[in-house]
């Protein structure tokens, strides 16, 4: 891998860009009407394909990419992630669903769809208002439908969703870990690649801690997936599964426990 002069500023560059994106094309999104055709989330794919581009141009594109270290990395690697995919899918569900109801309970055990008529506070993240589109303000549950109605009317788009899968393995597991990999401390590696986990896994923070907790799994299933059949393929196939997951729910929001970050106060029963 080349290392230093312009190499080094552009690798930094892909770097700094592709741990910014979320912010950034928030920020583009609010300020560049052009962006407003294209939406958030495909501005973030936009800005973290450029990071892509930029860490292809020092590691090279073969290194990005990565290429099946045997014959049966070839034929399994596929099938793999697919099943990879549906695991951790099922895993990041349970995961929201125990938080969640944490959260909304505060450790009190209650019924799933029985609720008092003490007032109740709900308080949704910013990020879910991004990608939902202008809320009303109302109180309580009444804001939460307002949220879901918006959500129903801005839906995610489907090709955008597949894209968004395939950039962030390229950069996270295409860009970083490669990166990491080409560490000569073993031991530093090593925290390098635990690291490329936590990004990947803070990066969904604006829609709340919970999800950075679900979305672990995914970035550890990805990381051993790319190590072990020495390609991100495989890795971009459970992330695609994923996100179609993630998409279908998303239409349907009371299949999807913990979708928007929910600071719930009152009498629950």
């Amino acid at each position: 891998m080349p290392v230093g002069g312009v190499a080094t500023y552009v690798l930094a560059l892909s770097v700094v860009l592709g741990l910014g994106a979320v912010a950034l094309a928030a920020d583009i999104y609010a300020r560049l009407r052009i962006a407003h055709r294209l939406g958030v989330l495909e501005t973030y794919g936009v800005v973290l394909g450029v990071a892509v581009l930029a860490g292809a141009l020092v590691i090279g594109p073969k290194e990005v990419l990565g290429l099946p270290s045997n014959a049966a990395a070839w034929l399994l690697g596929p099938p793999a992630g697919l099943v990879a995919g549906l695991a951790v899918r099922r895993v990041d569900r349970t995961l929201l669903r125990v938080i969640s109801r944490r959260v909304s309970t505060g450790g009190m055990r209650t019924s799933a769809n029985s609720y008092s008529r003490a007032p109740v506070q709900v308080s949704i993240s910013p990020a879910a208002q991004l990608l939902g589109g202008t809320i009303r303000r109302e109180p309580g549950l009444h804001r939460t439908r307002s949220l879901d109605r918006t959500m129903r009317q801005r839906p995610f788009r489907l090709p955008s969703v597949i894209a968004i899968a395939v950039v962030e393995e390229l950069y996270y597991r295409g860009v970083l870990l490669r990166v990491a990999l080409h560490t000569e401390s073993a031991p530093v590696a090593a925290a390098l690649v635990i690291a490329t986990v936590l990004t990947f896994a803070l990066s969904h923070v604006t829609f709340g801690w919970n999800h950075v907790v679900a979305k672990a799994p995914l970035g550890i299933a990805a990381v051993a997936l790319t190590l072990t059949t020495g390609s991100v393929a495989a890795a971009v196939v459970a992330h695609i599964y994923f996100n179609l997951s993630v998409w279908r729910d998303t239409r349907s929001p009371r299949r999807e426990p913990g979708l928007f970050m929910m600071r719930v106060s009152g009498t629950l029963s």
